[in-house]
């Protein structure tokens, strides 16, 4: 399922509002300020929206997807000034982004825990519901700290370039046997730390813990 969320964008009417999307402003540059003024306003919503389960089965909006989708919405509302234009970003992309502002806040305590996680070893992705977050969840396990320096790392940098050819062995590895999965390179990263987060809450070490 795609979840889609109609996002605002607006100028630096106010300390923490996000700078308005236009020519010389990249998209990137509006949804990243958006996802961490919405962390630092209520972090807990963004939690559960990260951890929230994404259907990609029946294309049915799951109740919890559902109620942690309301929430993150009030949460960004206010972040936005008053000469706002509009973006709408999937809900997976939303989910990296909170998931990439969950983790790097507080100077990247929870980033840095994410990284210093046992890798466990990979295996093909088999076929069946949610194979695209197992597959994810199958490259965060395997290469925690590639993971982790691929979210540290500036957006189309040589460090993000770097961080991805060493995520490159687990996305092979973690491929399912008959090829079903599809890629999209501008994807990699929000799956990224959206799986990363969720590896990292289910290692006690997030802001949540368990449960």
């Amino acid at each position: 399922m795609s979840a889609a969320a109609a996002v605002l964008a607006a100028i630096l009417a106010a300390p923490g509002a996000a700078p308005v999307e236009g020519e010389l402003v990249p998209q990137r540059v509006v949804t990243v300020a958006m996802a961490q003024c919405a962390v630092r306003r209520d972090p807990v919503a963004a939690e559960h929206f990260v951890l929230a389960d994404l259907s990609d089965g029946d294309g049915a909006m799951p109740p919890p997807l559902k109620a942690a989708r309301q929430r993150i919405i009030q949460a960004l509302t206010p972040c936005v000034g008053h000469n706002f234009g509009s973006v709408t970003m999937p809900g997976i992309a939303l989910r990296g982004f909170l998931a990439e502002a969950l983790l790097t806040t507080n100077a990247g305590t929870a980033l840095t825990a994410a990284g210093a996680l046992p890798a466990v070893a990979a295996a093909p992705t088999a076929p069946g519901g949610h194979m695209g977050a197992r597959f994810w969840r199958c490259v965060v396990a395997a290469a925690p700290r590639a993971s982790a320096d691929l979210i540290a790392a500036p957006d189309r940098s040589p460090e993000e370039g770097k961080a991805f050819d060493a995520l490159l062995p687990s996305l092979q590895q973690c491929a399912p046997r008959d090829g079903a999965l599809r890629i999209r390179p501008g994807n990699v990263r929000p799956q990224v730390a959206a799986a990363l987060y969720v590896r990292l809450h289910a290692s006690g070490g997030a802001m949540g813990g368990e449960g």
